[in-house]
């Protein structure tokens, strides 16, 4: 009798770190350089309560990746317990923040007759 040769790979081409990122909900955006955060495509994201995408630029082994999350108008993102560390950037978010109320702003002069 001949032996069977499997068809299954012997590892999964998928890290953890790629699982579990598709059970957050949100697209992983993948490059050498995001060119404007400020245009982003950003999703639901419900562990967060706000909107939201994952970044893994390339050359970091998945080992520092970051994400964008836009706190609703008026409102706050969920309590959040972490097994992991997590920096934040104050100083993203005030700048993220004022880009886009100087948006919204404009947008508003403009609507108004």
């Amino acid at each position: 009798m001949e032996p069977k040769i499997s068809t299954q790979p012997i590892a999964e081409k998928k890290s953890s770190y790629r699982k579990w990122i598709e059970t957050e909900g949100i697209p992983l955006i993948e490059g050498f350089f995001i060119e404007d955060l400020t245009t982003m495509s950003l999703y639901p994201w419900d562990r967060k309560g706000g909107l939201g995408a994952r970044i893994c630029l390339e050359g970091t082994g998945e080992t520092n990746d970051s994400y964008v999350c836009e706190i609703p108008p008026g409102k706050s993102l969920k309590p959040q317990r972490h097994l992991f560390e997590e920096l934040g950037s104050i100083a993203g978010i005030a700048i993220l923040t004022a880009a886009a109320i100087s948006r919204r702003a404009i947008l508003r002069s403009r609507a108004r007759p």
